[in-house]
């Protein structure tokens, strides 16, 4: 499933509680929106590593996007 494709299910979820009355479609919107998360920030670590490796100058933020996106999956 794409990060796209997690979004628009949270929209979906959404419907399905605000309209439905399905409250536990919630806790499962949250999850996907977890998971998209989890993969913007390690995509985002990767870039950092990549500026590191070219120009040899580390940024502390590299290391936290990783921490960001191992701790949402």
């Amino acid at each position: 499933m794409t990060g796209d494709t997690r979004i628009e299910q949270a929209h979906l979820l959404y419907e399905r509680a605000v309209f439905g009355g399905d409250s536990d479609a919630l806790a499962t919107a949250d999850l996907g929106l977890d998971a998209v998360e989890a993969d913007v920030a390690l995509a985002r670590g990767r870039l950092e590593h990549a500026r590191f490796l070219d120009n040899r100058v580390e940024n502390a933020l590299e290391l936290e996007l990783f921490k960001a996106g191992r701790r949402t999956v």
